[in-house]
């Protein structure tokens, strides 16, 4: 992998976290703020953190970076699949079939229902801590936090990330779950999209994922 920052592999591994959304945006996996920070890109940035995020100060930001590493889509996931753990097979597709098939909250337990028991412990926290971490590189590159900053932010996280999970398949397995929890669709191309960039990071052997070890040193 080509290191023009010349980064730490620790370092390289962390910004990984969000390789699925750098991919989408393209933007490169081994630079803190994804390329060149050009006018027309950091116009570009903060007209996104606003429509997507409603940030528009780094005192935004903070408010959000505290929500994704303390609550985020998780915390919900996981208050959902305490209860329905619980039931056996036959009385989750009851209690799914309680509910009409085109509501909300039939879509959110077939969601579960998919994946509560193919997920560890820590359920879609991948998918709140990858956006964790791409807002940090968004941040540096609009000016609202410095490189260091950003260090101090996102490593912490990657350990987490790195205890929560066994290797870049799981991570990458609780991600989509994330985002379809996050949807709450199970339509098949809002699902593809995602899934084909999981798909890359896991198979192409260029990518951070496959030549980033899961396992390695973080300290």
């Amino acid at each position: 992998m080509h290191n023009p920052e010349n980064l730490r592999q620790s370092q390289l591994w962390a910004l990984a976290l969000s390789a699925v959304l750098a991919g989408q945006n393209r933007l490169r996996h081994d630079v803190v703020c994804g390329g060149d920070k050009t006018a027309q890109k950091i116009k570009m940035t903060k007209q996104a953190l606003k429509r997507d995020w409603g940030m528009g100060s780094a005192a935004n930001l903070r408010d959000s970076l505290q929500w994704l590493s303390s609550e985020g889509h998780s915390a919900g996931f996981a208050a959902e699949r305490v209860y329905f753990s619980t039931l056996s097979d036959a009385g989750q597709d009851a209690y799914i079939s309680s509910f009409p098939r085109e509501s909300a909250e039939y879509v959110k337990y077939q969601i579960l229902k998919i994946y509560h028991r193919k997920l560890p412990q820590a359920g879609i926290l991948a998918w709140d801590l990858g956006r964790y971490v791409f807002l940090c590189r968004d941040a540096v590159l609009v000016g609202w936090i410095t490189e260091q900053e950003a260090w101090k932010l996102i490593m912490p996280v990657a350990r987490r990330a790195q205890q929560a999970y066994s290797g870049w398949n799981e991570y990458g397995m609780a991600y989509l779950a994330g985002r379809q929890f996050w949807l709450n669709q199970l339509s098949k191309e809002n699902v593809d999209d995602h899934a084909d960039y999981v798909r890359s990071l896991l198979l192409d052997s260029d990518s951070p994922w496959r030549q980033l070890n899961w396992n390695m040193d973080l300290a």
